[in-house]
């Protein structure tokens, strides 16, 4: 990583930390998930996108023991709607 300064209005930065809160990553976090953001929507890549398709394929084998792709989604949808509640 590279460490980097900005300067950024003050309602910006009190936002900042009250969704790092809610969201209980750093603020840090927050603004590298942004910039990837931008940088998908304006230019259609971003380091998401690159792990992405670095880990594409991993899981095949971890699930291969009858499972299928519909109870894969259902238990990671389950994960996901917990998660929201929290937020609530």
């Amino acid at each position: 990583m590279k460490r980097v300064s900005i300067f950024i209005r003050e309602d910006q930065f009190e936002n900042l930390n009250k969704l790092s809160k809610v969201k209980k990553i750093t603020v840090a976090e927050l603004i590298r998930e942004a910039i990837d953001y931008k940088l998908l929507v304006d230019f259609g890549n971003s380091s998401g996108e690159r792990i992405l398709e670095k880990t594409y394929g991993m899981l095949k084998e971890r699930f291969k023991d009858k499972i299928s792709s519909e109870e894969i989604v259902s238990e990671m949808r389950k994960d996901w709607e917990k998660r929201i509640e929290t937020y609530k």
